[in-house]
């Protein structure tokens, strides 16, 4: 390959660092991704530094020369790794193990084996005794040798991801050996699963990477919970079985997010800026709401192996494998040591991944108000996602077999239910009209289930167009309390006063559903 030279001028602080170490005759060297996506032209996130001196201490004392802080990513004696996260950049210290030349030998992969010589700052030379720059060329992700994945298992989802970050295939000897040494995957600690596998789906175009992970042996290595949905068949409307209609889900969910694939189907599915980003929105550590989605779609049907029955006539059903399936994709998302805010979104997606559907009924052309009040107030946080999750669903079951008029009035219920929420409408949004010390003062109820039951009884009203004013709100209310009075008499007559007041009527909670919230703010 011919010399390659990279320009070192748009990171100042780079050069401050490495000049601030040499100063100190420490020997400190440029490697990996830093180098490799230089040569690529993408712009880079983090640098490696392998010195020769103690990581850990390196990256403490550069953290508080620069302005930063410090982390120990790992104090294994093997390989300690320091991070000093700035202000413009984050460094990774490594020990230098030898010479350049067997320090880059220990690397996993020959495009992050690569360096770059300081010695024409700020134009640097590439340093590529692994084949790295060629790699580069042919788009290819190579492993050095293959005892790199019994030295850091977590290298067997590394590669996909590196892979599927770039765009690039997995060189045939490097598949291989990933896929004989899948079972390593075991020894890996949940927390690098969880931020391999993040990274492999945040990145654009994914989706072929997800099925590359199940050919090499990788994904239920992850997923165990995924392994019993093998050949389990669904009614005939479905194309897959439930193993392969949760990797095609994934991909349509990123269908929709990146607005690939068929424009007839496509153009029916709301989109536009707000949309994108609120997919964009970080929820945690970095994780945005369009991988989670991917994510939810991965595990949506995981519990319908252990719910499916068979009619005599032979008929699939599948009876409550959404809020089963809630309880497995939360007890997934923990065993990940994913944050509680992730594992609550995606429990509340799987769980309601149908109802989007379901809000029509066969009479109806659109969801009731009172349904699509009911929707973003049981969704909150995760409404539209579970929307965009439900046609995902849709289009993974029929897959080519997809009937488009169906998925046209599929997609226009979806665009109804999201314009409520776009235009902030009473029926996605119902303003406060009375709170539950309004209801206390005015209607003398003393604190207790029934205030939250009254409220929640008078923002369907809001809802539906029933009530639009302070008064109307109360009077509602009154009209409620009225009409349980009246059911609580004709059901205990002798219990009942002939004459009653407000108050009695929150001795009525005790005979009536609890409610999920009482508000009395």
């Amino acid at each position: 390959m011919p010399e390659v030279k990279v320009d070192l001028r748009p990171y100042p602080l780079l050069e401050r660092v490495v000049s601030f170490w040499q100063a100190r005759r420490v020997t400190v060297h440029l490697v990996g991704g830093f180098v490799r996506d230089l040569v690529m032209g993408r712009p880079p996130r983090d640098a490696d530094l392998a010195v020769d001196t103690d990581p850990l201490q390196a990256a403490r004392l550069t953290a508080d020369t620069f302005g930063g802080s410090f982390v120990v990513v790992s104090d294994a004696p093997r390989w300690e790794v320091g991070r000093a996260v700035l202000p413009e950049l984050t460094l990774d210290f490594t020990r230098l193990s030898g010479d350049l030349e067997h320090d880059l030998a220990r690397r996993d992969f020959a495009i992050d084996a690569m360096a770059v010589d300081w010695s024409h700052y700020p134009e640097a030379t590439v340093i590529d005794p692994w084949g790295g720059l060629k790699d580069l060329a042919d788009r290819l992700v190579r492993a050095l040798d293959p005892g790199v994945f019994e030295q850091d298992p977590a290298r067997l989802l590394r590669g996909p991801r590196l892979a599927a970050e770039l765009s690039f295939s997995l060189e045939p000897g490097t598949a291989q050996s990933i896929r004989e040494q899948s079972g390593l995957l075991a020894k890996v600690s949940a927390e690098r699963l969880r931020d391999e596998v993040c990274k492999l789906l945040a990145a654009s175009g994914s989706a072929p990477y997800v099925f590359l992970l199940e050919e090499l042996g990788l994904l239920t290595g992850l997923v165990p919970e995924l392994e019993a949905s093998r050949e389990v068949t669904q009614p005939p409307e479905h194309h897959w079985d439930v193993f392969h209609h949760a990797l095609e889900a994934v991909a349509r969910a990123e269908a929709l997010l990146e607005r690939t694939g068929t424009p007839e189907i496509l153009s029916a599915v709301p989109w536009g800026p707000d949309l994108e980003a609120h997919f964009a929105e970080e929820v945690s550590s970095g994780r945005r709401r369009s991988m989670l989605l991917k994510l939810a779609a991965l595990v949506h049907d995981v519990a319908k192996p252990a719910m499916k029955t068979v009619e005599d006539s032979g008929r699939i059903h599948f009876y409550g494998h959404a809020r089963e399936g809630s309880t497995m994709a939360e007890a997934i998302l923990e065993r990940l040591r994913f944050s509680a805010r992730e594992v609550r979104m995606v429990g509340l997606m799987v769980e309601h991944h149908l109802r989007p559907r379901q809000m029509v009924s066969q009479d109806e052309d659109l969801p009731t108000p009172r349904a699509i009040y009911r929707y973003y107030r049981d969704l909150g946080d995760v409404a539209l996602d579970t929307l965009y999750l439900n046609l995902a669903d849709h289009w993974a079951s029929r897959g080519p077999d997809l009937v488009l008029e169906d998925w046209r009035q599929h997609a226009a219920t979806v665009s109804y239910v999201l314009e409520q929420w776009q235009r902030g409408t009473p029926i996605a949004r119902p303003p406060r009209l009375v709170t539950g010390h309004d209801l206390m003062r005015e209607l003398g109820l003393a604190p207790g289930p029934l205030v939250g039951e009254v409220l929640e009884y008078v923002k369907e009203a809001q809802a539906s167009g029933q009530v639009a004013t302070r008064e109307q709100a109360l009077e509602w209310a009154r009209r409620y309390l009225v009409s349980l009075k009246g059911a609580q008499r004709r059901s205990n007559p002798q219990t009942v006063p002939s004459v009653p007041t407000c108050r009695d009527f929150a001795a009525l909670a005790i005979t009536k559903r609890n409610s999920s919230s009482t508000d009395y703010g």
